[in-house]
């Protein structure tokens, strides 16, 4: 079973200028790394990426510096086409809201802390790992935790396929980010091995959900009910 996110059911009060930087600047650095030869591309990408082994050096030697800027730089870095086109359509669907209720400043500052967290959450479980992680996963997965608290009950129009079937359905915010976090833990615990950094997901996911209820608690929501559905006020 597949389910693809097409769009939410939720309008803003305002242009996400911030999650279109983000997308933007994201693809200008995937652009740079095409344009590199292979080894060169290679040297770039270990020695901006997030390596865990690496990271525990740089805490041990205490290099502030040489830590925030590899979490800054690998997370607008990407691995391939799927890589990014995945991530940024997940932002782009869901960054809008949660940037229309943090404002723009807030959003780019909780955007980079998920990816830390995540990152931070990654290291903890393969502590000792020399392979390099980019992307904005971690990051992207926060601006979901968020959207889980702020937008529970938003209709999330979704592309489900079972088998060779698709269709079109439409399921609450809540359960398709259930089902979407379920998925990253149950991965995380099963395939080991696998290149995907399913704990630096669940990381940035906790990040959001405690930004988001920290967020929620002094900046109350306002909803009202249209039919059987909710459209948010804040």
């Amino acid at each position: 079973m597949f389910l693809l996110p097409l769009r939410d059911i939720n309008p803003t009060r305002r242009a996400p200028v911030m999650t279109y930087v983000i997308i933007l600047v994201s693809f200008l650095a995937f652009f740079f790394e095409l344009s590199m030869p292979a080894d060169a591309l290679q040297a770039f990408i270990q020695t901006h990426a997030f390596v865990p082994a690496k990271f525990w050096y740089m805490v041990k030697v205490f290099d502030i510096w040489g830590i925030l800027s590899m979490i800054l730089i690998s997370t607008f870095l990407h691995g391939g086409w799927m890589h990014i086109i995945g991530n940024m359509w997940f932002l782009y669907v869901f960054g809008d809201n949660v940037e229309d209720v943090m404002g723009h400043h807030i959003y780019l500052l909780f955007y980079l802390f998920a990816s830390a967290v995540g990152m931070l959450m990654h290291a903890l479980v393969f502590p000792t790992s020399t392979m390099p992680l980019i992307g904005g996963s971690a990051a992207i997965s926060g601006v979901l935790g968020a959207y889980m608290i702020f937008f529970p009950a938003s209709p999330i129009e979704t592309l489900l396929i079972i088998g060779i079937f698709p269709v079109i359905v439409y399921i609450s915010a809540y359960w398709y980010l259930f089902y979407w976090i379920l998925l990253q833990l149950v991965s995380g615990i099963v395939d080991v091995m696998s290149p995907v950094a399913y704990w630096a997901h669940v990381g940035g996911f906790v990040a959001g959900l405690w930004i988001g209820l920290v967020v929620r608690n002094h900046r109350p929501i306002r909803y009202k009910f249209y039919s059987d559905r909710i459209y948010y006020y804040y």
